[in-house]
């Protein structure tokens, strides 16, 4: 079963709090992952399962958003502008246009990169027809979202303390939504959480699971979480991006960048384009933005250098 004529929608308008100051001029989803921005990654994905007609709401940096979507010319890119942020259920309301009369569409997250494909679960949604269907599986540390030995989501967060809880999950950030889900959203601001927890409460049953095994999968929520998927990528050559795209080597350089010859690369280092590395440098382990230079003599590890800042990741 395929997804060619499902709508997908790419929930991009957060702040990236977590990640400044790489969000500091930048949206989280324009943050380059191994060369690229890593919503690239995420289209990247949906064309491989077949979905082209895909949604992004923006809100902080909107312009640089605005014009990433215009350039992109594989897709068909629809994007919700919010000039006051909605939050993450309100930014789902504002593609009632887009989605149109369809039954059911997909959400992503825009922080998260996973091999997940979500072809594999749409038979499993289409059975139980519940209004939400959230793709989970177990990820310690994530694990947050309480289900039962019916597939059922019974709790979030352990707000309802529920009694008879027969598995602890983590949601990838994927998700099935019906169109009547979407009409179940009020006009203007409001966040998931609340209304799925009042699903959950009124309707038992209609906010199920789909639990994914053995995927790779990725937050890219810190600057932490930011350098440790370039290495799962670089050198453990995760699938979490999409095949062509993982470096075959662990030294990524850019177009138009340059590496004095005195210089020592170890573990993994990603240059964007346009950057230099002065000479008697040491870089280990380290993402270098656009158009930036590390100055002659830097020793640098767990480190991102973009214009203007560094950051040494702890």
């Amino acid at each position: 079963m395929t997804l060619d004529s499902v709508k997908a929608l790419i929930l991009a308008a957060g702040y990236g709090t977590r990640l400044q100051p790489l969000t500091d001029t930048l949206p989280k989803a324009l943050v380059p992952l191994v060369g690229k921005p890593l919503i690239r990654h995420t289209l990247s994905r949906l064309l491989q399962t077949g979905i082209s007609s895909i949604g992004i709401n923006t809100h902080h940096h909107a312009a640089r958003m605005q014009k990433f979507a215009v350039e992109q010319n594989d897709c068909s890119l629809h994007v919700s502008h919010e000039p006051r942020i909605l939050g993450s259920a309100g930014g789902i309301g504002g593609f009632r246009d887009f989605i149109g009369n369809d039954a059911f569409f997909l959400t992503l997250n825009a922080d998260s990169i996973s091999n997940i494909n979500p072809a594999s679960y749409l038979p499993d949604f289409l059975r139980h027809s519940p209004l939400v269907m959230m793709l989970l599986h177990d990820c310690p540390g994530y694990n947050n979202v309480c289900i039962n030995s019916a597939g059922e989501i019974i709790d979030l967060r352990d707000t309802l303390q529920a009694a008879d809880t027969s598995a602890r999950l983590a949601y990838t950030g994927t998700a099935f939504m019906s169109r009547a889900f979407l009409d179940l959203i009020p006009p203007g601001k409001s966040e998931l959480i609340p209304l799925l927890l009042k699903l959950i409460t009124t309707q038992p049953g209609s906010v199920r699971a789909a639990i994914v095994h053995n995927a790779a999968w990725r937050d890219i929520g810190t600057p932490k979480s930011y350098i440790q998927a370039h290495h799962e990528i670089m050198l453990e050559h995760l699938p979490l991006i999409v095949e062509c795209d993982i470096p075959e080597k662990n030294l990524l350089i850019g177009e138009g960048s340059h590496i004095a010859e005195d210089c020592s690369v170890d573990g993994f280092v990603a240059l964007g384009k346009g950057c230099r590395v002065e000479t008697g440098c040491s870089l280990r382990d380290c993402v270098v933005w656009d158009r930036t230079t590390i100055q002659a003599g830097s020793n640098l590890t767990n480190s991102i250098a973009g214009p203007g800042f560094l950051i040494n990741v702890e």
